[in-house]
């Protein structure tokens, strides 16, 4: 967003610099650690899945197909690469 307002600035479409002044927000790590909830073994908690991701599973399932225990097959690869 600084980029954007001070890129605007030097072409002429705002009168005041829209930055000058600001600072970077200081980071002080004993207020930024989030405590996080744990679970016992066995415990869990369900996680509505994105479309777009149970989408790509299926689509890597019907190229694929599945292992005899419904397992995904997966060749190996970059884990950057996209399922499909």
């Amino acid at each position: 967003m600084k980029s954007i307002l001070k890129d605007a600035y030097d072409k002429g479409a705002m009168g005041e610099d829209p930055v000058k002044g600001v600072q970077e927000p200081e980071y002080v790590r004993e207020k930024a650690v989030i405590k996080l909830k744990h679970h016992k073994a066995g415990e869990f908690r369900e996680v509505p899945l994105p479309r777009s991701v149970r989408e790509a599973i299926e689509r890597h399932e019907d190229k694929h197909g599945t292992t005899r225990e419904g397992n995904a097959h997966f060749s190996g690869g970059s884990a950057r690469r996209p399922l499909c």
